[in-house]
């Protein structure tokens, strides 16, 4: 799943989605395997799926879309020296990383999550959007 799809989805969550955690554990480099065990009562093979971090052995899956430390950390690994704020209230979060716009979601852990993949959407799209020069011309 690209940056820009991933924002999509993550624009429509109401509540965190661990699969969309998986999606973007993906992107970072946490990748997905099946362990084979034997269950000692039956003797059948039981495929249990298991993720390994980026740094290698097992882990759990942060859970970036609930969790506003885990989407740090998501935003860490993606820009590790970026700098950025997230609050929330009643109705949902926000969140903004360096230059970037501030995002709304309905966690702050979420938009945190939206705010980074925009940052890496940009970069990938060589800031075309971004130009400032055009934010002062005429439409």
């Amino acid at each position: 799943m690209t940056p820009r799809e991933l924002i999509h989805r993550l624009g429509t969550l109401s509540k965190p989605d661990r699969t969309l955690d998986g999606e973007l554990g993906k992107l970072i480099g946490y990748t997905r395997r099946f362990k084979v065990d034997i269950d000692p009562a039956t003797g059948e093979q039981r495929h249990t799926p298991v993720w390994d971090a980026p740094n290698g052995g097992e882990a759990r899956m942060p859970q970036f879309t609930k969790l506003i430390h885990d989407a740090h950390l998501l935003a860490q690994a993606l820009f590790p020296d970026s700098i950025g704020g997230a609050s929330w209230d009643e109705v949902g979060g926000a969140a903004r990383i360096d230059a970037g716009r501030y995002v709304t979601a309905a966690n702050p852990a979420i938009a945190i999550c939206i705010a980074a993949l925009e940052q890496m959407d940009d970069i990938d799209a060589g800031d075309e959007g971004d130009d400032e020069s055009q934010e002062d011309a005429p439409d």
